[in-house]
């Protein structure tokens, strides 16, 4: 499984970033995107992982 982690003490900036890499992300035609995954995160901050696979690697999971 590959992931990306989306980490900062900042939550507002977290949740922005977060808002405009989504759409990126489910856009591409050659990926698979999961639903974001919160973390929690001690100090407020933002922690979301978001599970990714390759389009044509038959991964069941939630894409565009």
């Amino acid at each position: 499984m590959a992931q990306l982690r989306l980490m900062t003490d900042d939550r507002e900036l977290g949740e922005r970033v977060l808002e405009l890499l989504l759409p990126v992300l489910r856009d591409a035609e050659t990926l698979l995107v999961s639903e974001p995954t919160r973390l929690n995160h001690r100090a407020g901050g933002l922690r979301v992982v978001l599970d990714v696979q390759p389009a044509d690697a038959g991964w069941g999971g939630r894409g565009r």
